[in-house]
């Protein structure tokens, strides 16, 4: 009777003969995600999914509890997908599946969901320079106190620029005259000031003519 090539013995007889290993077995491996907006602060209603098929969503802590299904030391691809307003990671996560003790922490990956939109906060301090509009291409967003300050709050894509003008129409003693400044919107949310000191010019007062009448010839 012919000898069966080796390569054919090991999966007719895999625990019988030496070398043969079994095939690793396939269960359940529990992970965790927690998904950020900005560092510390939780991000919810971001979704995971394994290639196509979602598999869950963080809840109100940024948190997402998954069981994965595989065997040990399988790298499994997960897709992040931020909600409205963040920007998706461009790549997915690579978790390799680990058996852990009943006393090993479980396995967590970070996700970080960058916003599309900052908030910048300018403080405004016009010294004095009370009263006056504070304006955005040309449209009022704030106007100054009694005491010269304002607070303008924008919302914009990180790297946009804002410029801001005080203006002085109303007010043509004051110098300068429709001071501006520009801010560029960081990469997170911040506060930055705009100082400006004015002088006020006295206004001239406007000279009196005074007519004379020269008589010509004597009575």
């Amino acid at each position: 009777m012919p000898l069966r090539h080796p390569s054919l013995l090991c999966p007719i007889l895999a625990f019988a003969l030496a070398g043969c290993d079994p095939p690793p077995l396939a269960r359940d491996y529990e992970v965790a995600l927690e998904v950020f907006g900005d560092p510390g602060r939780p991000l919810a209603d971001a979704q995971i999914s394994e290639g196509p098929q979602p598999i869950g969503r963080s809840g109100s802590d940024g948190k997402v509890h998954l069981l994965l299904h595989g065997s040990e030391g399988r790298a499994v691809a997960l897709h992040v997908r931020c909600p409205d307003g963040y920007r998706s990671p461009s790549e997915p996560i690579s978790i390799v599946l680990r058996g852990i003790s009943e006393a090993d922490v479980l396995p967590e990956w970070q996700v970080h969901c960058e916003p599309l939109v900052r908030t910048l906060v300018i403080a405004v301090r016009a010294e004095h320079g009370p009263n006056l509009p504070v304006s955005i291409l040309g449209r009022e967003v704030a106007r100054t106190d009694a005491l010269g300050a304002a607070h303008v709050l924008v919302r914009r894509a990180p790297e946009e620029t804002v410029e801001l003008t005080l203006d002085t129409s109303a007010s043509p003693a004051l110098r300068p005259q429709n001071p501006s400044a520009r801010f560029e919107v960081p990469a997170h949310d911040d506060v930055v000031a705009f100082t400006q000191s004015f002088e006020s010019r006295p206004e001239r007062a406007a000279r009196r003519r005074t007519s004379r009448i020269i008589r010509i010839g004597a009575e």
